[in-house]
């Protein structure tokens, strides 16, 4: 669940599953089934959440990803990297849409205002041991075990909600984004490294940022 008030934000670009071959082989009516899917439902108008074109990612013909660790370091850097406006697509929908995309493809939330959505990932689980959740009335497949604590990209995250201090901090770049500027001098040797990609983003998660 992402819940949010009015206020602009913007997260990092990611992959929610490992990307592999079978990206983009969904067949010429998209009938060939892939191992995961994610589901986002939306519960407010929202607009923003973008999606890289098969073009521009890796191995492709136009592609800003020189390979899958430039993707990775892309993730990890402190500030969200903004690529040229052709390179993705920018999708949302009204109160009560529903998008179902492939989570393999190198994707970045954002948001103008209000958030209120659902994200769910249906995985292909053959072959693999059911368990149950105390909280739940059907059995899932390990890694979204509520107990489960391996560092895989799929598995639950174990969300502690942030410190004052930061709190105040993020409140303070909201409107004066001396932090972003912070976080950008901070990781400029990795910025550096992933500058075919894209710009950072100075006026990210800032009331000055663009759509």
């Amino acid at each position: 669940l992402f819940c949010m008030g009015n206020y602009n934000y913007r997260g990092q670009w990611h992959r929610d599953a490992e990307s592999t071959e079978k990206m983009f082989k969904y067949g010429n009516e998209g009938k060939i089934k892939i191992d995961t899917i994610q589901v986002g439902i939306y519960s407010e108008n929202q607009f923003g959440f973008r999606i890289l074109k098969k073009d521009y990612e890796v191995g492709r013909k136009k592609t800003i990803l020189k390979g899958e660790l430039d993707s990775q370091n892309i993730s990890n850097i402190g500030i969200p990297i903004n690529p040229l406006n052709e390179s993705y697509y920018m999708v949302g929908g009204t109160k009560g849409s529903i998008l179902l995309f492939d989570p393999n493809i190198f994707h970045q939330g954002s948001t103008s205002g209000s958030r209120f959505d659902f994200h769910m990932r249906f995985t292909d689980g053959k072959g693999e041991k059911y368990f149950k959740n105390n909280f739940q009335d059907f059995d899932v497949v390990q890694h979204l075990k509520s107990d489960y604590t391996d560092n895989l990209s799929n598995s639950i995250a174990i969300i502690k909600r942030q410190s004052h201090q930061l709190r105040l901090i993020n409140t303070f770049n909201y409107l004066f984004p001396i932090y972003n500027i912070y976080r950008m001098l901070k990781d400029s040797q990795n910025i550096k490294k992933v500058s075919g990609f894209g710009r950072p983003d100075i006026f990210a998660n800032t009331l000055y940022q663009k759509i």
